[in-house]
């Protein structure tokens, strides 16, 4: 997946794609390294991320492979604020097809 991906930079988070081996089984990972902080805080953003996803799949293309990383401002985006970054960043990757 990281050898050579498309990626879109958002202010909490960084959206990694490249086109799914199958069209249709596009996967999904999401990513908090120990830059972000400690294991509270990166399971925190892991479950942020999980959820900023679930609320957009249906919308989401599946011919993609997506990893989601999160940075250190997710800390202090409110769930809002992160959900219209990552609507925006998606548009702009042009994953997203409503």
């Amino acid at each position: 997946m990281f050898d050579s991906p498309k990626r879109v930079d958002c202010r909490g988070f960084r959206i990694l794609f490249k086109q799914a081996r199958i069209k249709t089984q596009g996967r999904v990972g999401f990513v908090a390294g120990k830059k972000v902080g400690g294991a509270v805080m990166r399971n925190r953003f892991r479950r942020r991320l999980r959820e900023l996803y679930r609320l957009a799949r249906p919308s989401i293309s599946l011919e993609y492979d997506i990893v989601l990383m999160a940075k250190t401002f997710l800390q202090n985006q409110a769930f809002q604020d992160s959900r219209k970054d990552f609507v925006t960043g998606l548009v702009k990757g042009g994953l997203w097809h409503a």
